[in-house]
Formats: C-alpha cells, structure tokens, sequence
C-alpha cells in the first residue's frame, strides 16, 4: 500500500515499529526482575497506548491493526496491574 503511495497506514506502521522493541524488552527485563523494571513498564504502558490509538484507526478495515490494538489494550491494563500493584 504505501509503495503505491497510499500513506493511510504510515503512522500505524511507525508506531507498531516502535511498540514492538519495547514490549520485546519489557518481556525480558520482567523475566529478569530488572532493578528499573516499574520505570520500563510506565515507559511501555504510553507507548502501547499510542499505538493502540493508532492501529483502532484502521481495525474496521485491518484485521492485524484490529489485532494489535487490542493485543496494546491488553499489554496497558496488565502494565497497570502492575503498576497499581
């Protein structure tokens, strides 16, 4: 789509890009009890929230933006649990 110059999905697409390494890392740091694990896991909550704004733009036309929206819904309540916690 975007080679064919449909730009529709680009902010989608730049925050999935950015939204995955950092649940990435989350994963491991929570796996190895990180000192500034709480810190990260703030940091990661404002980014899945972002993204999922942006994927809930395209998830009546994209089943994977429909997907990682709700995949980022889930990823920022179980930040606040932890959070909260």
């Amino acid at each position: 789509m975007i080679k064919s110059g449909d730009t529709a999905l680009v902010d989608c697409m730049r925050s999935v890009q950015i939204m995955l390494p950092m649940c990435g890392a989350l994963v491991r740091l929570a796996a190895l009890d990180a000192k500034r694990l709480t810190e990260f896991v703030a940091v990661c909550k404002s980014i899945c929230a972002d993204c999922e704004i942006e994927c809930k733009k395209h998830a009546d036309q994209h089943a994977v933006c429909k997907a990682c929206a709700d995949s980022c819904a889930a990823c920022v309540k179980d930040c606040n649990v932890l959070l909260d916690g």
